[in-house]
C-alpha cells in the first residue's frame, strides 16, 4: 500500500474514527490523540493488511478497539501514590505506628526530591492535584501518552529509590 492509498482512507475513516472514540473518551483532545494513535499504527502496519481477512473499516476499527482497550487499561493502572495520600492515622493508633508513619512520608518526601523536576509535576500533579494525563499534557506541552510514559517511568525510578532506603 502506497502512501497516497493511506491517505485517501485517512481522509474517508479519520472523522468517523474520532466520532467513534469520542463517543466512548468524552475529552475530545484525548479522542483527537487516541486518533491519532490508531492512524500511526495503521500507517506502521499498512503493508501487512490482507484484503481477504476483511475490509479497511474493519482492521481500522479493529485497531481503534485495541487502542481504546489499552488506554482504559493504562488509565487504572497509576494509583501507587495515592492510596498513601488517602491514607489517615485513626486516632487509636500507638505513638510508635505515628511516628512509623511520618517517617515513611519523610521517606517518599526525600525521594521525590531525587526525581528530576519534570518527574516531580507529573507524580504530584496526577496523585495529589489530582489532574489526568491530558491536563498536565496541555500545562507541560507534553501528549497525554507522554505524560503517562514518563509517570510510569518515574513510579518504577521512586520505586527503586525507596527500595534502597529500605521502604
Amino acid at each position: 500500500m502506497k502512501y497516497e492509498e493511506f491517505e485517501c482512507i485517512y481522509q474517508e475513516y479519520c472523522l468517523k474514527i474520532l466520532i467513534f472514540i469520542h463517543k466512548r473518551v468524552p475529552d475530545l483532545y484525548e479522542a483527537e490523540e487516541l486518533t491519532g494513535d490508531v492512524f500511526l499504527s495503521f500507517y506502521r502496519n499498512m503493508d501487512s493488511y490482507d484484503e481477504e481477512k476483511g475490509s479497511i473499516a474493519t482492521w481500522l476499527y479493529a485497531i481503534t478497539a485495541n487502542r481504546l482497550k489499552n488506554y482504559y487499561r493504562d488509565k487504572k493502572t497509576h494509583y501507587s501514590l495515592e492510596i498513601l495520600k488517602q491514607q489517615t492515622i485513626p486516632r487509636e493508633k500507638m505513638p510508635e505506628e505515628i511516628v512509623a508513619k511520618i517517617m515513611r512520608e519523610e521517606t517518599l518526601r526525600k525521594s521525590l526530591e531525587q526525581l528530576s523536576d519534570r518527574e516531580r509535576e507529573i507524580l504530584l500533579g496526577r496523585f495529589y492535584y489530582q489532574k489526568s494525563s491530558t491536563e498536565l499534557g496541555r500545562q507541560m506541552n507534553l501528549s497525554p501518552g507522554n505524560v503517562r510514559m514518563i509517570q510510569k517511568r518515574a513510579l518504577e525510578k521512586l520505586r527503586m529509590i525507596m527500595e534502597k532506603q529500605g521502604e
